[in-house]
């Protein structure tokens, strides 16, 4: 585990995750009491020694407004590639719900350029499930979108 400095965090990928207020209350009480108990999941971005956070956006929030200086982190990877597959992978059976991980795909497949099947390869799946979930975000507009994304539309509205 490494303790990074949130000024070496980049939050490139913080779209791609939905924001939960509520939650976010109760992180801020709970690291308030006890401190960041999880560590974020980063990768490494050599370019310019800076991590990618992949997981961890409410943590970086809570400790940017409760002013620390540093958060424990756990690097993943050395590129954002591998890192969005592994937390894909790791997050399968877990807390990334339908719409996170339609926008890690998405990510992979238009700002990385991996095909359908390059990404269902690489993440065990069909390329059925690939398409399904880029399908769900294809057809929002760019504003829908980002009000599912922010929290200020539920996204169960949207999926049914």
């Amino acid at each position: 585990m490494l303790l990074l400095e949130l000024k070496t965090l980049d939050t490139r990928l913080e779209h791609t995750r939905t924001r939960n207020s509520t939650a976010e209350r109760n992180l801020l009480a709970s690291i308030t009491e006890h401190d960041i108990m999880d560590p974020i999941q980063v990768v490494s971005c050599e370019k310019n020694s800076t991590y990618v956070i992949l997981d961890g956006f409410k943590r970086y929030r809570c400790a940017l407004k409760l002013k620390l200086s540093t958060v424990p982190a756990e690097l993943i990877a050395n590129d954002p590639v591998q890192g969005i597959l592994i937390f894909i992978r790791r997050q399968q059976n877990t807390g990334l719900n339908i719409l996170d991980q339609a926008a890690l795909v998405e990510e992979l497949h238009i700002k990385y350029h991996l095909s359908i099947y390059d990404i269902a390869v690489k993440l065990d799946r069909s390329p059925s499930w690939v398409s399904l979930r880029l399908g769900m975000l294809k057809d929002l507009s760019p504003l829908v979108k980002r009000k599912i994304m922010s929290g200020a539309f539920p996204a169960r509205v949207y999926l049914y």
